[in-house]
């Protein structure tokens, strides 16, 4: 009696798998919108992010 067909072991090679991860990572990272946003300037304004905290304080 031969065995199944599901009973032999299933030979997969990773590195196919590996590679295209690889090309991903190389390919895509850094996207270009993390770019720009790394180079834009921070521009910060605390007084209107204090009166946005105190106006959901208030209405809370």
């Amino acid at each position: 009696m031969t065995k199944h067909v599901l009973d032999h072991p299933k030979h997969r090679d990773g590195t196919r798998r590996s590679q295209e991860f690889t090309r991903i990572d190389a390919d895509e990272m850094p996207r270009p919108q993390t770019k720009d946003l790394q180079k834009r300037s921070r521009k910060t304004d605390d007084g209107k992010r204090l009166k946005a905290f105190t106006e959901i304080e208030r209405n809370q």
